[in-house]
């Protein structure tokens, strides 16, 4: 196999099919040889016949083989985004024999097929969270009789995004009403009588011009708005932090709260939707990783 990795990494080249024995190829053909050396021995016609038969059977595999990979010249693979447990890709083509890796670094990450169904999932194995560019994947097979490893490389339509997996935390921080700077309005509770030493850029000057008194919005300090996720507030390694900025990114995108996001000179402001959920998730995946 490592003669193998060798003559991958020298010929690479996008949708060209690639195709030698495997092991029990060579294991074949070497029987089939010391047949033949044993019939031509002793002359025996049958023992020839019988090689002959084989090596036909043998190349019979070797097109049928690099055939199955022929036939997925238009095999694409969606990429979906989550974290190491809820990401997923999913294709078009069922291929009983088909493998598939992940080329990141010049090396292969397996991405095993979860269901067998006739638009099967697959799932990575081993990856690291992170942002990963213009991605490569290699597919290949052995073919029914694990004769040829016959092999091709393809390009990602879209790029990776390996969100952190989520780490469970208390440690969380709310925007409250009155800090309308996030929220762009000027909603309020109640009025109450303006006194000395309030802010007066709270006094409602259309209510002064009917009343001639002077009143001041009042605003509720209690009632949250939203949540502000801050990767300073957090303890543990890098990490951990970022695994769990993530899983109060999830419980705030499943119920609806509205969130801020802060780490380092990245900031989001506050809103919520699947747009901004995204967009937080993707702030942690490319945290300190260079693909």
């Amino acid at each position: 196999m490592n003669l193998i990795k060798s003559i991958e990494s020298k010929i690479i080249k996008k949708d060209k099919i690639y195709i030698i024995p495997s092991k029990q190829g060579f294991i074949f053909l070497g029987i089939n040889f010391t047949l033949f050396l044993i019939g031509l021995t002793y002359a025996n016609n049958f023992t020839l016949l019988i090689c002959f038969i084989l090596f036909i059977f043998f190349l019979f595999t070797m097109f049928q083989t690099h055939q199955e990979l022929e036939d997925l010249r238009g095999f694409q693979l969606n990429f979906h985004e989550g974290n190491l447990k809820k990401h997923y890709f999913s294709t078009r083509t069922n291929h009983k024999n088909l493998k598939i890796d992940l080329i990141v670094n010049s090396k292969n990450y397996r991405i095993k097929k979860l269901q067998n169904l006739e638009a099967p999932i697959y799932k990575l194995q081993n990856l690291e969270r992170g942002y990963y560019k213009n991605p490569r994947i290699k597919i290949y097979t052995f073919g029914d009789y694990h004769f040829f490893y016959v092999w091709s490389y393809r390009t990602l339509i879209s790029d990776i995004y390996l969100y952190p997996t989520p780490e469970e935390t208390t440690n969380k921080k709310e925007y409250f009403q009155n800090k309308l700077s996030f929220q762009g309005n000027e909603e309020f509770n109640q009025y109450q009588l303006y006194s000395s030493g309030m802010n007066s850029h709270r006094i409602d000057w259309r209510v002064y011009a009917r009343s001639d008194q002077l009143y001041s919005k009042k605003y509720d300090e209690k009632v949250p708005i939203g949540m502000h996720i801050n990767y300073l507030d957090f303890l543990g390694s890098h990490e951990s932090k970022l695994a769990q900025m993530s899983y109060l990114l999830d419980i705030c995108h499943q119920k609806s709260i509205p969130f801020a996001l802060s780490i380092r000179d990245q900031h989001l402001n506050l809103a919520q939707g699947e747009a901004q959920y995204i967009s937080a998730q993707r702030i942690l995946c490319r945290t300190e990783y260079e693909n």
